[in-house]
């Protein structure tokens, strides 16, 4: 006869095996040092491979301290100061190395940190005067596009809902008005498609949520109307999927003022929308983000802050989703180019008392192919390079099968090496290297990879 409890072991053994092969297959969260200062919409960065870099916050008075978090050893360090406290600004990494600061709350001065110098300064600042949720897009050619935004003028009583539109050259260090919307909005998504040309999807104005969408050429420096979202709606998220189209979740609707939880997708080559599913729950104010294996990681937000969700695109549906270790309101949220994303700051609330949060969260993603058959890298490939075209830095996501020596080496159009990216022993995993191209010219340049037997060739294309 068989022991019952042998029985009971053996099937909590079970349980316990899939249910570790399930974290492992979806990644996991862990609490990280946190920041020195308490931060509420605040502007963020990737610094470096390894760095992210942080500045000012909403509080009493807006803040101008600015640190940064060192990935390699879990720490943040304060570093020299804003030359004026900031809220609802954006941060973008130039092409020099550089952070820009553009605006913010009630402010059009933007500002310039160098890290070689530890230091601030001004440059030249925006056409507009705006309170916050415009969009601020980095585009393939290194400037910064501004749309939309909120203002509310206290002399007339009036909101304002803005069609303008800024531009900013790093090469000369000025703003200036661009081609406007053809529709006034605000906490509307911006998205940078793989044309080079940014989708700007729904928001709201003084007709309440909108579903209109719109879409920016950076070579004629013109906005052409497209085809509506099917659901009007605000507050949402939107991001770029592998194969080019645009997941759009979640957000505020007409009929759901505390969020809704279905998706829609976009495809750029037919100018068409289509339902995508749904979320486990509604969300606003969250964070949608490109996967490695071309899921999406989906968290933060104003409604259910403790879920994150894993939401596939071939099956358009959410198939997995966990408690984050702890509950934070509308944190900012980064990927570093290893595949990592930080979750830092917003708020707390006890259901009384609202403060500003210091916490930081890592996830890290399953570094394998896990399936519960294997543990293992199934197989090597070689990704398309992200963005594409780019100027001057673009990732190269790539996986082996077995551990060997790899090479990933780049060449221009006539076969000359150019770059080394890649040129040692690897073990079995899925890999990111970033490829600087700042001292080559535009051109069509072609990537390869080298493992064992396996070889891989793509084009990538440098535009400046």
């Amino acid at each position: 006869m068989i022991n019952r409890n042998l029985i009971n072991l053996l099937v909590l053994f079970t349980i316990v095996i899939s249910t570790e092969v399930l974290s492992q297959q979806y990644g996991s969260w862990e609490i990280i040092d946190s920041m020195n200062v308490p931060r509420y919409w605040f502007g963020t960065t990737i610094l470096t491979n390894s760095e992210v870099i942080v500045s000012g916050s909403d509080s009493e008075t807006l803040l101008n301290s600015t640190e940064i978090y060192n990935v390699t050893n879990d720490s943040w360090e304060l570093t020299s100061t804003m030359l004026r406290g900031r809220a609802a600004h954006h941060l973008f990494k130039l092409n020099n190395g550089e952070v820009i600061a553009v605006g913010g709350f009630l402010t059009r001065s933007c500002e310039v940190f160098n890290s070689s110098s530890n230091s601030w300064r001004y440059t030249d600042s925006l056409k507009t005067m705006k309170y916050f949720w415009d969009t601020a897009t980095l585009l393939n050619d290194g400037r910064i596009l501004v749309a939309g935004g909120y203002y509310f003028d206290r002399s007339t009583l009036q909101n304002i809902y803005y069609k303008t539109c800024e531009i900013f050259d790093p090469i000369t260090e000025t703003w200036s008005f661009t081609d406007s919307l053809a529709v006034g909005r605000s906490s509307h998504t911006a998205t940078l498609l793989n044309n080079g040309r940014v989708l700007i999807t729904g928001g709201q104005n003084n007709t309440g949520d909108i579903n209109s969408c719109e879409i920016y050429n950076p070579v004629t420096n013109e906005w052409a109307v497209v085809n509506s979202l099917l659901h009007a709606r605000s507050f949402h998220s939107a991001v770029l999927l592998s194969d080019g189209r645009v997941l759009v979740s979640g957000g505020i609707t007409p009929d759901s003022t505390l969020g809704t939880k279905y998706c829609e997708i976009y495809d750029p080559i037919t100018d068409s929308w289509s339902e995508a599913g749904e979320m486990t729950f509604p969300r606003t104010g969250h964070k949608t983000l490109l996967l490695f294996d071309s899921t999406v990681l989906i968290t933060g937000g104003t409604f259910e802050p403790e879920i994150w969700e894993i939401y596939d695109p071939k099956t358009l549906s959410v198939i997995y989703y966990d408690t984050l270790p702890v509950v934070v309101f509308e944190p900012e949220i980064e990927m570093f180019p290893d595949g990592r994303i930080i979750s830092m700051g917003g708020y707390t609330f006890d259901g009384m008392l609202v403060e500003n949060s210091n916490l930081c969260l890592m996830y890290t993603p399953n570094v394998t192919d896990v399936t519960e058959e294997s543990l293992f890298v199934s197989s090597y490939s070689l990704s398309q390079n992200y963005p594409n075209p780019f100027n001057p830095a673009t990732n190269i996501n790539y996986s082996i099968k077995e551990s060997g020596f790899v090479t990933l080496k780049v060449y221009d159009i006539l076969g000359k090496q150019v770059a080394v990216l890649v040129n040692e022993n690897k073990p079995a995993g899925n890999y990111t290297v970033e490829f600087n191209a700042a001292n080559l010219p535009s051109g069509v340049y072609i990537y390869k990879l080298t493992a064992g037997k396996f070889t891989a060739v793509k084009k990538l294309v440098l535009i400046k």
